[in-house]
């Protein structure tokens, strides 16, 4: 299987996972060797990471207090090299999420707030009988329409 690997994500594992690599994500472990290979930032994250394995091996083992500091600042080291590799590339992998959910919001926001369709009548709808009755019938339908969408309000009234 080839899995492709950025720096992003091999530091994320080096900080959860240490340098011993048998600890890593199998699926992951070859694209983390081969990216180690080629990239400086993630031969030092494991650099770091080793060390720090190396303190807190010796610190479990009931080590010298120095060894606890000196344990402590390589953890904090790690730890912050992962928060500003995660703060420097943003996942891209919730962007099409948050996309869909922009466009979801919008569209239940014009449902909500956009007025009903216009009721022109609640008397029961009369059937011309001639062409001239049916074309006065539209004639006066259009002009209700006309003036429910074009009638100016008071406040407009005043401007006029």
């Amino acid at each position: 299987m080839n899995v492709t690997m950025d720096r992003a994500r091999a530091i994320e594992i080096i900080a959860a996972f240490g340098a011993d690599d048998a600890l890593w994500p199998a699926a992951e472990r070859d694209a983390l060797h081969r990216l180690a290979e080629r990239d400086a930032e993630v031969r030092q994250a494991l650099r770091e990471a080793e060390a720090l394995d190396m303190l807190i091996g010796a610190w479990a083992e009931g080590g010298p207090a120095d060894d606890r500091a000196a344990a402590e600042a390589a953890a904090e080291a790690v730890l912050r090299r992962a928060v500003a590799e995660r703060h420097r590339s943003p996942p891209q992998r919730w962007l099409p999420v948050a996309l869909g959910g922009s466009i979801a919001a919008a569209l239940v926001a014009a449902v909500t707030l956009l007025p009903g369709a216009p009721q022109t009548t609640t008397a029961p709808a009369r059937v011309a009988q001639t062409q001239d009755e049916a074309t006065q019938l539209a004639a006066a339908v259009d002009n209700q329409m006309w003036s429910m969408t074009f009638t100016a309000t008071p406040d407009e009234e005043s401007v006029l």
